[in-house]
């Protein structure tokens, strides 16, 4: 087994395809797929355990001679038969099993709708923040242009002696800072690119393709009332439902078997070689087993309580993590207005500096001031804005939907 990178033609993605790629890509989907596949066959081992068992065998014995051993002391003697074999009663144990294997193959597919709304959710984190860095990567880029711009302009002016040499150095401090930033920046990128891409199982994802913006992101008024009927709380409740039949299997320990098997000789020896088949009836009650069955009846009577008790507590965790998100999101489309607001008036407030600036009216340290603030309060924006998206899309992942 070894990891196969798949290759498109083209590298950019929306979410939406490279979520579908990942399915496809994804090894711990495939997992979960073949998961489905073993319930399938084990629900078709425990119905094969009601149904009758027929078999061929034969056996030849060779003796030594006897003359007191009568007719069963051939010196060779062959039995060749078919033999059929059904079990009538188990104390309904295999009627109750069936249920319960059928009932499986719905929880392991619930679990794999489960596991992609989770995969959903994990992407959408890892998309939105690479779309984020590299947004960062840009605006910080654009620092260090302005700053590069404003240490050549500084020194030419500290050569004529219109300013001081502290404001050259003031301003080189302030690039080696930024591209210091910038590098670590870049360090982070370059991570959760790797991260992404190993996540998707993708040689290269050259760009990402976002063209929804925050005003777009629309909360589902069925969102909230989805939460309680998710893949996950699902299967807790088919669990439960299981856990009743195991509780009654266990149960069926208490009451007898009966067996019922019948041999249609074509080849037989000794004194009954006369007779072609024979039918046997057992019925089998086991009375005392050492406490085994009652242990295992209060065994699966806990393990329907604990399953009890995780959807509860899976319930309230929904109910609280979306009302948590929701209130986040709504709280970050104010903040992301107020953002842009700030970003705009920011940079009015830089390009006016520059202008005051050639007029003599401030001087160099305080357009570098300005141009810091109007830089860090875009980087906040970008944060906040990529953050918003996120938050919409675990939303909708809350809900158990995805794209």
């Amino acid at each position: 087994s070894f990891l196969v990178f798949y290759s498109p033609a083209s590298f950019s993605f929306t979410l939406k395809e490279l979520y579908e790629v990942s399915l496809q890509n994804s090894e711990a989907i495939r997992v979960k797929k073949l998961d489905v596949e073993i319930a399938r066959k084990t629900h078709s081992q425990v119905f094969s355990a009601i149904l009758p068992t027929l078999s061929l065998s034969s056996t030849k014995t060779i003796r030594e001679a006897s003359s007191s051993a009568g007719a069963f002391g051939e010196t060779e003697q062959t039995n060749s038969s078919i033999e059929l074999s059904q079990t009538l009663f188990k104390g309904g144990a295999e009627y109750f099993s069936l249920p319960a294997s059928r009932q499986s193959i719905k929880v392991s597919e619930l679990n794999l709708k489960a596991y992609e709304i989770q995969y959903y959710d994990d992407l959408s984190s890892k998309f939105f923040n690479t779309l984020k860095l590299r947004q960062e990567i840009n605006i910080i880029q654009r620092q260090i242009n302005n700053l590069l711009q404003q240490v050549t302009t500084l020194k030419n002016r500290a050569r004529i002696g219109k300013n001081r040499q502290t404001d050259v150095l003031a301003a080189q401090t302030q690039l080696a800072r930024t591209v210091a930033e910038s590098s670590q920046i870049k360090l982070q990128l370059q991570l959760a690119e790797n991260d992404l891409r190993q996540y998707c199982a993708l040689n290269n994802i050259s760009e990402l393709i976002d063209n929804n913006t925050v005003d777009s992101l629309k909360i589902n008024s069925a969102w909230e009332q989805k939460i309680l009927k998710s893949p996950n709380i699902e299967a807790l409740e088919v669990q439960i439902e299981i856990s009743d039949d195991q509780l009654a299997v266990a149960r069926s320990s208490f009451l007898p078997s009966l067996k019922l098997d019948g041999n249609y000789y074509l080849q037989r020896s000794g004194i009954l070689k006369d007779s072609d088949w024979d039918i046997t009836l057992s019925a089998e009650w086991n009375l005392f087993n050492g406490g085994y069955d009652q242990a295992e009846k209060k065994k699966k009577l806990y393990e329907k309580n604990q399953y009890e008790l995780k959807l509860s507590q899976l319930r309230r965790q929904k109910q609280i993590e979306f009302e948590s998100t929701l209130t986040n999101f709504q709280q970050n489309i104010e903040i992301v207005k107020q953002l842009d607001h700030a970003v705009q008036l920011s940079k009015k407030n830089y390009e006016q500096h520059k202008k005051d600036m050639n007029q003599g009216l401030v001087n160099q340290l305080d357009v570098l001031r300005v141009l810091q603030d109007y830089l860090q309060t875009e980087r906040t924006y970008n944060q906040y804005y990529f953050t918003t998206k996120y938050t919409w899309h675990k939303l909708k992942a809350l809900a158990g939907e995805t794209l």
